[in-house]
C-alpha cells in the first residue's frame, strides 16, 4: 500500500514511516497540504495520511475535493484529539479512518492495518455492465432496466444490481417501494469508506431477486458527480455482482457518458416517434465521439406497434435494433402500480416474453478480453 503523509514536517513524516515499517511503501511527504491535489495526481498514492492540525475544517474540505477527483484514494485523518464534531466532519468529507496522536502510535498503526485488511479482501465476481440510455425522456428506459434486472436475476444464480444513474430525476426506488439506503449517491461520494460487505450486501433487495441502488431526497442540492466517481462505482460493483444494470436516463452528460464508457454493453432505448428517432441518432454520434470498443449502435425499440417499418426506423435512428418490446401499457402500468416487475404481475404476457428474450441476448453476448477502464473524462472540458 502506497502511503503519502501530508501536513507534517519532513522529520515527523519520516518518523511515521519508521513506525509503520514494511506495511506501507513511501509515496512521498507533503509538509504543505494546500497543494495536496497536485501531489496526489503526480504520486497516485493508495492512502493519504493527512494531519488536520488547528484547521481541520479546511484540511477536510481539501480532502473531500481530492476524493471527488481521485475516488480510489483513501484518507486517514491524523488529529491531536478526538471530538464528535471532528468525527462528523471527517465522515462528511469521506475520510476512511481517524487516528489520534494523544493515543500514541498504536492508533495510527491500527488505522493502517484496517485499510490493509480492506485492500486484501478478494473480489468475488467480475461483473458484466449494461448501460441503458433513452433516446429521449418517456421512452420507457427505467421500465426496461427494472425488468431486465429482474430477468437476469431469475433463479437466484446470478447476483444482479440495478443502479439509478438518472441522478436528478431517477425514481426507481420509489417505483419499487424500496428505501434507497444506502443510495447510489452515497456509494458515489462515500464508497471509499465501504468495505466489501457493504458493497455486496448494502444495496436493498427487491423480492424479485435483484438489488437496487436508488435515489432519495431533494436531489437539486446534491453535489456534482464526476466521471471519475462513476467509473469508480462501476469498477467496485464489478467485484461483487455478476450483472450491473445502469439506468442512465435520457440526458447526455458527464455521468451518462462516463457510464457508457465504463460499460461492456450499451443499449439505446427508443420508440418510433420522430423525436425519439432524432434523439437516438444524436446519442449514437455522442458515443462514437468517445471512441469506444465494440458496437455503439444497438437499440431496443420499445412499445412496438404492429406493422412497424423496422428498416426505416433503423435508417432514421442510426441504430441496429436488437430487440422489439411489445406495446402493452396495461401490463406495464399495472405492475408499476403494485411496485412489481412483469415476472410477478404478468408472467405470461407478451411484453414480459419480449424482455426475457432481450435479457437472454444480453447475458449471451461474448465480451472481449480487453475492457475500457477509464472514461473519456475530457469530453466536456
Amino acid at each position: 500500500m502506497r502511503l503519502m503523509v501530508a501536513g507534517l514536517s519532513e522529520s515527523d513524516s519520516e518518523l511515521v514511516f519508521r513506525v509503520l515499517g514494511t506495511s506501507v511503501q513511501n509515496a512521498g511527504t507533503l509538509p504543505d497540504w494546500r497543494v495536496l491535489e497536485k501531489a496526489v495526481e503526480q504520486a497516485r498514492p493508495d492512502v493519504v495520511m493527512l494531519y488536520l492540525g488547528s484547521r481541520p475544517g479546511q484540511a477536510l474540505t481539501l480532502a473531500r475535493r481530492v476524493i471527488t477527483v481521485f475516488p480510489k484514494v483513501r484518507f486517514i485523518g491524523l488529529a491531536d484529539a478526538e471530538s464528535q464534531e471532528l468525527v462528523d466532519l471527517a465522515q462528511e468529507a469521506g475520510v476512511s479512518e481517524l487516528a489520534m496522536l494523544n493515543r500514541g502510535t498504536s492508533d495510527m498503526e491500527a488505522a493502517v492495518q484496517r485499510l490493509l485488511h480492506q485492500q486484501s479482501e478478494q473480489r468475488s465476481a467480475d461483473g458484466v455492465v449494461l448501460a441503458l440510455i433513452g433516446a429521449k425522456g418517456g421512452v420507457g428506459t427505467t421500465t426496461l432496466a427494472v425488468n431486465i434486472a429482474a430477468e437476469l436475476a431469475e433463479g437466484g444464480k446470478k447476483r444482479v444490481v440495478l443502479v439509478d444513474l438518472h441522478l436528478y430525476l431517477g425514481d426507481i426506488a420509489a417505483n419499487l417501494d424500496l428505501i434507497p439506503d444506502p443510495s447510489a449517491l452515497w456509494f458515489l461520494t462515500r464508497g471509499g469508506q465501504a468495505g466489501a460487505k457493504m458493497w455486496a450486501e448494502g444495496p436493498p433487495k427487491h423480492r424479485a431477486g435483484f438489488q437496487v441502488l436508488g435515489l432519495d431526497g431533494d436531489l437539486r442540492t446534491a453535489e456534482q458527480i464526476s466521471a471519475e466517481q462513476v467509473v469508480f462505482l462501476i469498477d467496485m460493483l464489478r467485484g461483487h455482482f455478476d450483472h450491473i444494470v445502469l439506468d442512465c436516463g435520457s440526458n447526455l452528460g458527464e455521468v451518462s457518458l462516463a457510464a457508457c464508457t465504463a460499460s461492456d454493453q450499451r443499449l439505446i432505448v427508443l420508440t418510433d416517434e420522430l423525436a425519439a428517432l432524432l434523439g437516438a441518432r444524436r446519442r449514437v454520434i455522442a458515443l462514437q465521439a468517445l471512441e469506444l470498443p465494440g458496437t455503439l449502435g444497438d437499440g431496443v425499440l420499445n412499445r412496438t406497434t404492429p406493422g412497424a417499418d423496422l428498416k426505416a426506423i433503423e435508417d432514421a435512428s442510426g441504430l441496429h435494433i436488437v430487440s422489439q418490446i411489445s406495446n402493452a401499457w396495461r401490463d406495464v402500468y399495472g405492475a408499476a402500480e403494485r411496485a412489481q416487475v412483469l415476472r410477478e404481475a404478468a408472467p405470461a404476457s407478451q411484453v414480459r416474453q419480449d424482455i426475457v428474450r432481450l435479457a437472454q441476448h444480453i447475458a449471451g453476448i461474448q465480451l472481449t478480453d480487453t475492457r475500457k477502464t477509464r472514461a473519456f473524462f475530457s469530453f466536456f472540458r
